[in-house]
């Protein structure tokens, strides 16, 4: 943009504000003949997310990439963790997984740019293998969520946002080194060439693993310092590309690949020795998307073509020494998921009214054999689905909205095809405007996964899918101090419930899947945000407790869980912020089992030593406290991290 061009915008701008606060007229016209001597401001990258559109009258929790860096995590995973409602763990097979409000991993449907990442054979969704460097955003919906976002999301949504070319400042080159000889670089090439943009990333993350605490007392299967077999690499190679106007429309593409491999610690008191390796990730995507029509009442369409894959090799050695020619088995495991879903949206139906629909086609497969020597099996399951949303603009306080959806799901060896129909009502009052109170409850289902099917020792064929009645109240304010109060300052507060029938739960990880009577859990969060020029702190808390049934579906989730972020920003070149987080007591593996509460906390300070680099060093859980996630999984001791970024 030229200098005059950027003069005649900064007076549009003026001009429009002025008129805003009720100021006089500029007293002269600017002569652009003279702009040349005219200061030039630069204003910050916007950032343009790619997303499916699904109505906001249900709570929901949006994380950019700030926020996601600040607790110096190298994937997904360990970002959300500042998330109130979220529960991240890693243990048993070294897998980071998460639930929201208590809800089990394979009940939270995590989607990338609205398709889904849930593998079909366990359900869980791996964010260790999400790597940070491709994602702009996060959705996070704990409680009811829009029919939208598709079948089995009955423990709520993750919808990750991944860059565009638009959404990004141009090529960036970040690199960080922390403690275990951690390495994370990545490339990110990004731009617009006149009616399409592009962004193609490359990434490579390895650790030879990570320092238990001073504190942490050595076992029979744990020495300490260096945690055994916790070793990693992912490697990969993530692009994404929008063509805005063709005849059909617009088209959006994206792919990818990754590879890489890891070792799988193993409870502290039960030694093991697996590796995991030939790790492959395929995906890719084809989105077509109607250009705005010419009449407001025209519906827009979209037509989405997916591909999802996970591909491992699983060892197990004899003995510590991971000796090739001293193996117990090794195991191969392919998932895929596969489907096509369509959709329309009419935003003015009426004045009043705004409505979608859109049907879907997903497939899941696996193919798996328990040993080289044995034989592959290979299962499939079908779901099927239409659905229809409205939403309802009453008067200027009020909106209404409410949906439904329809699944069939399909699977092999079942007497009887399932089918669920999930309704959902949401209404939003908004009695002033820094005020919202909003209401919804909905019913959604989740299908059996594969693995609760069809698994060698724990499979059951005779599963129903669940079912689960959810609810939530919440109020939201927003307010401006003066004087030495905050300039903003926002308090939000939610209760809510969740009531399952025919919860799918197993006692032990050798035991057969079995459908649970009935199971009720609640809780309630509150969050605080408070923001002074140059400073911000944010408090967030959740309770959740088990109002009736079999306290199994809450193993390692805590009653209590508080995380409280500052970020100063003393000088426009520096930052720093720090994360403290508490979490409570909660259930174990075994009955008795009641793992105590940790508090650990983060800090991080930036740099920007010039217009384009930026460095930062920052260190994980300071005071180097010994705690676990999960039980026989001990977290990470103190974690010093150092890097740069490097845009052009």
């Amino acid at each position: 943009m030229s200098r005059r061009r950027e003069a005649r915008l900064a007076t549009c701008v003026l001009a429009l504000l002025a008129s805003a606060a009720g100021a006089e007229p500029l007293p002269q016209v600017l002569d652009f003949k003279t702009a040349d001597s005219l200061p030039v401001y630069e204003m910050d990258s916007i950032l343009v997310f790619a997303e499916r559109p699904v109505w906001k009258l249900v709570p929901q929790q949006r994380l950019l990439r700030s926020e996601l860096l600040q607790r110096n995590a190298t994937s997904l995973g360990g970002a959300l963790q500042q998330v109130p409602s979220a529960i991240v763990s890693t243990g048993y097979k070294n897998t980071t997984e998460v639930r929201l409000r208590g809800a089990l991993a394979q009940d939270v449907l995590v989607l990338v740019d609205g398709n889904p990442i849930n593998p079909g054979y366990y359900g869980k969704a791996d964010l260790s293998l999400v790597p940070i460097s491709t994602v702009a955003a996060v959705d996070v919906v704990p409680g009811p969520a829009s029919v939208t976002y598709g079948p089995n999301a009955s423990g709520g949504v993750i919808n990750i946002i991944t860059h565009t070319g638009q959404s990004g400042s141009g090529s960036t080159f970040r690199a960080r080194y922390g403690s275990g000889d951690m390495r994370d670089l990545d490339l990110a090439l990004g731009g617009r060439r006149a009616a399409w943009d592009y962004r193609i990333t490359f990434y490579d993350t390895r650790s030879h693993g990570f320092d238990l605490s001073a504190e942490f007392a050595p076992t029979s299967a744990e020495d300490g310092e260096r945690r055994d077999n916790a070793d990693f690499a992912r490697t990969g190679i993530d692009a994404k590309t929008v063509v805005h106007r063709t005849p059909i429309g617009s088209i959006t593409a994206t792919g990818g690949l990754q590879w890489g491999y890891k070792g799988l610690p193993s409870d502290i008191h039960s030694p093991r020795w697996w590796r995991m390796t030939g790790i492959h990730h395929y995906h890719g995507a084809v989105d077509i998307a109607s250009i705005a029509a010419p009449s407001s009442r025209h519906a827009a369409r979209s037509v989405t073509l997916f591909y999802d894959t996970w591909e491992d090799r699983l060892t197990e050695y004899k003995d510590r020494s991971l000796n090739p020619d001293r193996v117990e088995w090794i195991s191969d495991l392919e998932n895929w998921t596969a489907g096509v879903r369509s959709q329309w949206r009419a935003n003015h139906l009426t004045e009043w009214l705004t409505a979608q629909w859109g049907a879907s086609l997903t497939k899941q497969g696996v193919n798996k054999r328990a040993d080289l020597a044995e034989l592959w099996f290979s299962h499939h399951a079908w779901d099927g689905r239409v659905y229809g949303e409205f939403e309802t603009r009453i008067n200027p306080h009020f909106r209404l909205a409410s949906g439904i959806s329809a699944t069939v799901h399909d699977g092999e060896n079942q007497e009887d095809i399932s089918h669920s129909i999930d309704p959902i009502c949401a209404l939003l009052w908004l009695p002033s405007p820094n005020a919202t109170l909003s209401a919804s409850v909905a019913r959604a289902s989740r299908f059996p996964t594969l693995h609760q099917l069809y698994g060698e020792t724990s499979g059951n064929p005779d599963l129903k899918p669940e079912s689960v009645i959810r609810w939530e109240i919440g109020c939201k304010m927003t307010v401006c101090g003066i004087g030495w109060r905050p300039r903003s300052l926002s308090v939000q507060i939610a209760a809510f419930g969740n009531h399952m029938s025919n919860a799918i739960i197993r006692t032990g990880r050798l035991d057969r899947y079995e459908n649970r009577l009935e199971t009720a859990t609640g809780g309630a969060e509150f969050g605080v945000r408070a923001a002074w020029t140059g400073c911000s702190i944010r408090g967030d808390y959740a309770y959740v407790r088990l109002s009736d049934g079999d306290p199994d579906v809450l193993i390692y989730v805590p009653n209590h869980k508080f995380t409280l972020t500052a970020v100063w920003e003393p000088h426009p070149r520096w930052a720093a912020d720090v994360i403290v987080s508490h979490t409570g007591s909660r259930l174990g593996m075994g009955d008795s089992d009641r793992m105590p509460s940790y508090t650990t906390c983060d800090a991080k300070v930036s740099c920007r030593i010039a217009q384009h680099a930026l460095m930062h060093f920052g260190a994980n859980n300071i005071f180097d406290i010994n705690y676990e996630e999960e039980s026989g999984f001990p977290g990470p001791g103190r974690q010093m991290i150092a890097g740069f970024e490097f845009t052009f």
